[in-house]
């Protein structure tokens, strides 16, 4: 596991920093931090695939519409997600192809809190020596 969650820096919210070697992994821990704080990740079979694409000026813009996507589907779809699939490609823009692996939502998942949004608050992404950072604040 590489994301850490953190406690006290906001009241109502949940932290997580990401630490990864490549892009693609930052997008997958990020992911996986995400959906771990809602519901426990064995708990979820990744028996149905979906397909995400985005583009975006930035990495940092580029991992924060990704979460946000991921978030919209856990709640348009009622899916919550294990695994995750990521390739980065960049020109002028960054160009995300992914897919998102989970199942519906059922009482089963025993959900710890509804992440409601990933927010702007403390929020960064940044290459980081050989590796990435990102640090996170959701919305619950």
């Amino acid at each position: 596991m590489s994301y850490q969650y953190h406690e006290g820096v906001t009241l109502a919210d949940i932290a997580f920093s990401v630490e990864a070697k490549s892009p693609e992994n930052l997008m997958v821990d990020g992911a996986k931090a995400t959906f771990e704080s809602m519901v426990d990740l064995k708990e979820v079979k990744p028996s149905k695939a979906m397909e995400i694409k985005l583009e975006a000026a930035s990495m940092e813009k580029l991992f924060f519409e990704w979460i946000e996507e991921l978030i919209y589907l856990k709640d348009s779809e009622e899916m919550a997600f294990s695994k995750f699939e990521v390739k980065i490609t960049s020109g002028q823009k960054y160009f995300l192809k992914g897919k998102a692996f989970g199942e519906k939502i059922s009482i089963k998942h025993n959900q710890k809190v509804d992440v409601k949004a990933i927010t702007y608050h403390q929020f960064s992404v940044k290459k980081a020596g050989k590796g990435w950072k990102a640090f996170v604040v959701l919305d619950v």
